[in-house]
């Protein structure tokens, strides 16, 4: 019966696949036809059987079709948990092709291990306090999925497959990164500003009596995705507390400049000795600008981002922001007529629109386009507003001791209604230094070069006074409670020259 099926599958291919070739040639209308058969179709079949049991693992018939007088190569496939005895047979095609048979024998049940990781993408940190390992046979196709964490969004693929085999630290990972509202502020500060999906106000469960500085990091969110006021419950006098750091010297988290004027309002709950906080914000720029700013950062990073590699350091990455600022924006030293600190686009050359935008700005403008830059690019910065001050040399001691009195007597107070420069901080390998790009893109340009590196990344003591040749000193002054300490200058003599 199944010599009947074959001889006549072959009958009906061979028939159906005559082809005819036609050789034509017109004369007194006549033409000729040329018929001519092409090689012969033979079908064989292939096996993959058991050798103990002599049972079809396939479970169904697998006939194949080859050219007669030609050779093929036919493979063993793949069955869990047995093993073929060859890997592979040459047929030769032909009327009596005889059936291609893999045999196979049940392999022993060997078990590995392999572990399952749920990562924080940001901190690369296990949400597990220990190893998960867990055991299969080997050859055997895994599957496992994601778990849910709270304050979690899921990044990688919810469902994850793995084929177990003999290797060692066989992993299957799942990614996750905090929701809004839980990231660290310094985590929330990489991100593009989400203008549509805000973070939320917190309930009184959320009491953030005991954690100011989660308070501070919450109010900082509401003003970057410029909210008209952020609402939260924590401790008598907290709400003032948190305005008056948000309104510090040294801040973490440029935009919060962007606020002009704050308001605090608290009353007490029905819970004893938690208030409801309510801090209000009013803008220097609208929302539309602020989101056009935001827009166009992002531009700034994809582009320095294609500078970067996996061995770009953290220096590297700060040194090519600061040319870029460098490069693209100059100080404004124009003045139009009624329209006080604003530009001849409406701009206010205060704020970082003025810099992305025109071109130009004073020196907060520079630190907060650096600024901004820098969060984005995941570089842990501060922007620092202080005094700024040349005076002559033999003045300096008396003035230094009379500004100390003045602290001593009135803190942050004595800074207050005098501060008239800003600059940044930046973290490099753990320590922190200044860097003040506005001052250095005025040094370039004085020295005729394209760039100047005299205030980049530089330490407390050498900030904070520079004495000159000429019998002047220029002082920087600021509040050290606020700001990070710096203790060095960073050794960059193969990166780039300090020389002016």
């Amino acid at each position: 019966m199944q010599k009947f099926k074959r001889t006549t599958v072959k009958r009906i291919l061979n028939k159906t696949i005559m082809s005819l070739v036609v050789l034509g040639s017109f004369f007194l209308g006549n033409y000729t036809v040329y018929a001519q058969p092409i090689n012969q179709i033979d079908t064989y079949k292939v096996k993959y059987i058991l050798r103990d049991t002599n049972e079809d693992l396939l479970g169904y018939e697998s006939f194949k079709m080859g050219i007669r007088g030609e050779k093929v190569v036919e493979k063993a496939i793949y069955f869990g948990g047995y093993k073929a005895l060859e890997a592979e047979k040459v047929v030769e095609i032909s009327e009596d092709t005889k059936d291609v048979v893999f045999e196979y024998e049940k392999e022993d049940k060997r078990i590995g291990t392999y572990q399952v990781k749920y990562i924080d993408s940001y901190s690369k940190k296990s949400l597990y306090d220990y190893e998960i390992k867990k055991m299969g046979i080997i050859g055997d196709v895994l599957e496992e999925k994601a778990l849910d964490f709270k304050g979690y969004i899921l990044e990688s693929e919810p469902i994850q497959n793995l084929k177990l085999t003999e290797e060692d630290e066989q992993i299957i990972v799942f990614r996750y990164k905090k929701t809004r509202d839980t990231m660290e502020l310094e985590e929330y500060l990489k991100e593009p500003i989400d203008f549509e999906n805000k973070v939320s106000n917190k309930g009184i469960d959320e009491d953030f009596s005991n954690d100011f500085d989660g308070a501070v990091e919450y109010v900082t969110k509401a003003i970057y995705e410029h909210q008209n006021f952020a609402k939260f419950y924590g401790a008598k006098g907290q709400c003032q507390k948190v305005v008056d750091r948000l309104t510090d010297l040294t801040i973490q988290g440029v935009n919060v400049k962007f606020v002009t004027n704050f308001t605090a309002r608290e009353k007490p709950t029905s819970q004893e000795g938690v208030y409801e906080c309510v801090i209000g914000f009013m803008y220097g720029e609208d929302l539309e600008t602020t989101k056009l700013v935001e827009e166009r950062i992002s531009e700034i990073v994809n582009e320095l981002n294609k500078k970067i590699t996996e061995y770009t350091t953290d220096v590297e990455k700060v040194k090519l922001i600061y040319e870029y600022v460098i490069d693209n924006v100059s100080f404004y030293t124009g003045h139009v007529p009624g329209q006080l600190h604003r530009n001849k686009n409406r701009r206010d050359v205060h704020f970082s629109p003025a810099a992305v935008f025109d071109g130009e700005s004073v020196c907060l403008g520079y630190a907060m386009l650096f600024g901004r830059i820098s969060e984005r690019m995941g570089i842990d910065s501060r922007l620092v507003v202080g005094i700024s001050k040349p005076m002559l040399t033999q003045k300096v001691d008396s003035y230094l001791d009379n500004m100390k009195n003045r602290e001593d007597e009135m803190g942050i107070k004595a800074f207050k209604g005098r501060v008239n420069h800003a600059w940044n901080q930046v973290k490099i390998n753990g320590k922190w230094y200044h860097v003040d790009p506005s001052h250095d893109d005025y040094q370039a340009q004085i020295s005729h070069k394209p760039y100047s590196y005299f205030y980049f990344l530089r330490s407390d003591e050498f900030l904070n006074r520079i004495d000159f040749k000429n019998g002047w000193t220029y002082l920087k002054l600021w509040n050290k409670e606020c700001a990070m300490p710096s203790y060095s200058d960073y050794p960059g003599s193969k990166l780039f020259s300090r020389e002016v």
